[in-house]
């Protein structure tokens, strides 16, 4: 079978899928708004995009061109908010956690801001290596905005390729893959919010 034919899927795909278009009846528009959400970016898109009758290539693009544009916003807006965070109290915890996860990250780039380099940071499929993280680096950095864009735009497209690859290779584990995506994403969320709190109850 071509990589590029749309991958089967069934339960747990079919149920978060159902759902989904509840809300949101376009396939391609609903692949287009995950991909930009942060946590399931991209990935998350691509691999809910095997359960669904779309073509793989379309929703390659799709996926590919949601995830990429939140660069844009991201690129402006980053530290701004992180600075506006940090003047309320309860925001402040999630800024400062922020802020030192993507100190923590651009520490491995420090020197080396140029195009390869974040754009190979982008285009591995892992996690917290996404556009949202690689935007922010290249923000926290000071990198070039056409560079940045451009270089996190790359980046997303060899990533984006591969997991639609890994996602066709494994098709038999499409609700498996899901599961775990959204597990991650879950326990993320949580994670971020008790560190919050918990900074936030020591400061007062």
């Amino acid at each position: 079978m071509n990589i590029l034919t749309s991958v089967s899927a069934s339960g747990f795909t079919d149920r978060i899928i159902l759902f989904l278009k509840d809300i949101v009846s376009d396939e391609y528009l609903l692949l287009f708004i995950i991909s930009m959400l942060p946590f399931s970016e991209m990935r998350g898109a691509v691999i809910l995009s095997a359960g669904m009758d779309v073509n793989a290539l379309a929703a390659l693009f799709v996926c590919w061109a949601g995830s990429s544009l939140v660069c844009l916003p991201i690129m402006a807006v980053f530290t701004p908010a992180v600075r506006a965070m940090k003047k309320r109290k309860f925001f402040a915890g999630l800024a400062e956690k922020a802020q030192s996860t993507v100190a923590g990250k651009a520490s491995a780039l420090s020197g080396r801001e140029g195009f390869l380099p974040l754009m190979l940071f982008v285009a591995v499929p892992l996690p917290m290596t996404g556009v949202w993280a690689g935007s922010a680096i290249a923000a926290f950095l000071g990198v070039g905005y056409k560079k940045a864009v451009a270089a996190v735009a790359t980046g997303n497209l060899i990533a984006t390729g591969l997991v639609l690859l890994l996602s066709a290779l494994f098709k038999d584990y499409t609700d498996l893959l899901l599961l775990a995506l959204t597990i991650a994403v879950v326990f993320g969320i949580l994670l971020s919010v008790y560190r919050s709190l918990g900074k936030n109850k020591k400061d007062g």
